[in-house]
């Protein structure tokens, strides 16, 4: 009989450990389950995140295309402006020689006469 309750006091000592496992295991589950649900909400705002950073390098590559492109026809009519002033200075030579030239024929015809 002493052995029957002592068997019983045993059997209630196991449950009892049993469900302060039980507990302990269920405050360890709602941990990790909380945990879990923190890391998944920082992996969407991540996502998102790396989402608007895609976004964001496209735009970059694109205005820098648009850049590269402006600098390419800054520079062409750069190039082109110069050469026009260039031009502008022969003609401006040409025009200084031409007057000196009629100035000098109309001397000439004017002395002539």
């Amino acid at each position: 009989m002493i052995s029957f309750f002592s068997e019983i006091s045993t059997l209630k000592q196991k449950l009892s450990e049993s469900q302060s496992k039980e507990t302990k295991t269920k405050g360890e589950t709602t941990d990790l389950t909380k945990r879990l649900n923190d890391f998944q909400a920082k992996i969407t705002e991540l996502e998102k995140k790396s989402a608007k950073v895609n976004t964001l390098e496209l735009e970059k590559n694109r205005l820098k295309g648009s850049l590269e492109e402006k600098d390419r026809n800054y520079a062409k009519l750069k190039k082109e402006n110069e050469m026009n002033l260039d031009v502008v200075s022969q003609l401006k030579k040409e025009v200084q020689n031409f007057l000196f030239l009629t100035i000098s024929l109309i001397n000439k015809i004017c002395f002539l006469e």
